[in-house]
């Protein structure tokens, strides 16, 4: 005989009034005998499609599963983050656990955030201090002095500048660091770099030259291997030993 469940409002009703905590505890109940007929041991397959969200909205327990949370547009989560001052992933860590976190903030920022995800620096609005305008310029001048700048695809530049990780910095020089890739294309922007890696300032606020604009190409991992492969050319940072962070 088929059986007849009530509906799920009902006993969502009726199940939130036991109180139960967790879903060890609901099978424990199940199995005492004093579950009526016409609820269901297992609520997520016969309500799904009918109501059913989740354990915690089952039990009366308030906890959404994960996949069935809304959580904040990326930009608008992350310019909440940044106003909470903190300065460190184990910081973050910290922050996630203490209760104060709103519902709609993810924990695991890095995981529900994939593919806008550009490090922890970019989500919690902190500089990485390693890339210090000294080792910016280092890198630059190293570039240059291995004709990367010069004799390289911007879909080189990209494989290598991707592989060093300065393509996902969160500090005042990303643009700079991005522009590298693509740029520069003039005779006036080539100045301008090369202005800023033989200057004396150390700021680096007010003399961070504008070189390029143009959308930044984006392959596959494995065509930029095989274009770096087929060219030839080997990592000049590799080969002289520079050391980056």
């Amino acid at each position: 005989m088929k059986s007849v469940w009530r509906t799920f409002e009902g006993a969502r009703t009726f199940v939130n009034a036991l109180h139960i905590k967790n879903r060890k505890t609901w099978y424990e109940y199940c199995k005492s005998g004093g579950k009526p007929a016409d609820i269901p041991l297992a609520p997520d397959r016969i309500y799904k499609g009918k109501g059913w969200i989740g354990w915690g909205d089952w039990l009366g327990t308030g906890y959404i599963a994960q996949k069935y949370r809304k959580f904040r547009p990326f930009e608008e989560a992350k310019n909440f983050v940044h106003s909470l001052g903190l300065g460190s992933k184990d910081e973050w860590s910290e922050y996630a656990r203490s209760g104060k976190k709103p519902k709609d903030i993810p924990s695991n920022p890095d995981v529900i955030y994939k593919d806008f995800w550009k490090g922890w620096p970019d989500w919690l609005g902190y500089e990485e201090k390693n890339w210090s305008i000294k080792k910016v310029k280092e890198l630059i001048k190293d570039l240059i002095k291995n004709n990367v700048i010069d004799e390289w695809s911007d879909d080189e530049r990209y494989h290598l500048l991707f592989s060093k990780g300065v393509l996902n910095l969160h500090s005042r020089f990303s643009e700079l660091l991005q522009d590298l890739v693509i740029g520069p294309k003039t005779k006036e922007q080539r100045k301008a770099l090369e202005d800023f890696v033989n200057s004396d300032i150390e700021d680096g606020n007010g003399n961070i030259p504008d070189i390029g604009s143009e959308e930044i190409p984006i392959l596959s991992t494995n065509k930029l291997a095989e274009l770096v492969e087929e060219k030839g050319h080997i990592d000049p940072l590799e080969e002289e030993k520079v050391q980056t962070p």
